[in-house]
């Protein structure tokens, strides 16, 4: 049965056919076709069921075999890596670091554990909900012991400090990741850490929510949430790709390029805007969603702000699209991204911090 434009991909992504695989489909189906005319050229006397067996083989081989805009991966190890089970990939592992210190993530939510253990699994919160001042200070503390604290941050907002949860954005994503992976909740209005979650952490240390925390990040967590941008480009399924060319080259400019040899179907997914490009845009998402916001939290690497920086989020609940926008007109004015390429002056310079190394394995 022929598959309709609007319906779901059959790849999983979540997209309509027509906005997702559709393309790749139609030209791996006219060449099967082709190949198929071929084999019945050279072999008039095959019956249909020996023609389905040859065809099945023939598909095996061309789904597991290095493809150039996969830069030498076939499309069954691309399809593993975007929709296999979590921690199960072929080609790639995740491992638990010895020492977690250098994350602000997990030491952020180490304080958290911490301060529930004082207070029978409470965190002390503000009569808006947010963490305690005493808390985001101890937070605050911290930034010189991460690898970020040597980039200039924004003095009245900041990723890695605050006088309040709400411009602390780290903070503020680690709580949220927290609620999301089931191990803190909200109830009568205070902050609960579940009580099996806090007795896993009395046995076994942080490290024991380093993969459920990554996982929910994966697989739950908005990565559009602190950014503001009016586009729904869900990354998530790329991201062991693009952590793999980043262990390579670790150059974001040349990752933007990447993807769209790797995934086209993606620049249809940006809304046009008058200011930037999709390859503009696309290239933004990525270094906002993907590395400053998932990597850079996490202290897998850091990113030199050598470009105008995107301003840091919103207060939860407030409207800061226009403000966002205004720097991406910024940076797609400026002539600093044109197109996809950036001149060498404005790149950004994006450093592989231990923990990457420690954590992420590729063997491909």
């Amino acid at each position: 049965m022929k598959l309709g434009r609007n319906e779901p991909c059959p790849c999983g992504s979540g997209e309509k056919y027509k906005r997702c695989c559709m393309d790749a489909f139609s030209q791996q189906q006219a060449a099967l076709l082709d190949d198929a005319q071929q084999i019945l050229a050279m072999n008039p006397d095959l019956t249909l069921d020996e023609l389905n067996v040859v065809m099945q083989r023939h598909m095996e081989q061309r789904n597991n075999a290095p493809l150039d805009e996969f830069f030498g991966l076939s499309p069954n190890q691309i399809g593993d890596w975007m929709h296999g089970n979590f921690d199960n990939w072929q080609g790639f592992r995740i491992e638990v670091p010895t020492a977690l210190d250098r994350s602000p993530v997990l030491r952020y939510l180490t304080l958290m554990f911490e301060e529930a253990l004082q207070h029978d699994g409470v965190i002390k919160t503000t009569a808006k909900g947010n963490l305690s001042a005493k808390l985001v200070k101890q937070a605050s503390d911290l930034l010189p012991e991460f690898a970020v604290s040597a980039f200039e941050r924004h003095i009245s907002i900041s990723e890695f400090a605050g006088i309040n949860e709400d411009k602390f954005n780290a903070l503020h994503y680690t709580r949220v990741l927290a609620e999301v992976c089931g191990l803190i909740y909200v109830r009568k209005g205070a902050l609960h850490v579940k009580k099996t979650a806090l007795q896993q952490y009395q046995r076994q240390g942080i490290a024991a929510f380093f993969k459920p925390m990554l996982a929910a990040m994966l697989s739950s967590y908005n990565w559009a949430y602190l950014d503001g941008f009016e586009q729904d480009v869900d990354l998530r399924p790329f991201w062991i790709f693009m952590l793999w060319r980043l262990h390579i080259h670790q150059q974001p400019e040349r990752l933007t390029d990447e993807m769209i040899t790797a995934f086209p179907p993606l620049l249809d997914l940006i809304q046009p805007v008058f200011y930037a490009t999709p390859p503009q845009i696309l290239h933004l998402l990525i270094e906002s969603r993907f590395i400053e916001r998932f990597l850079q939290f996490w202290g897998f690497v850091t990113l030199d702000p050598r470009r105008p920086s995107l301003p840091a989020a919103h207060e939860p609940g407030t409207d800061d699209v226009g403000v966002v926008e205004s720097a991406a007109r910024s940076l797609a004015t400026s002539g600093e991204i044109s197109g996809t390429a950036v001149p060498a002056a404005a790149r950004s310079r994006l450093t592989l911090q231990p923990l990457f190394t420690q954590s992420f394995r590729f063997s491909v």
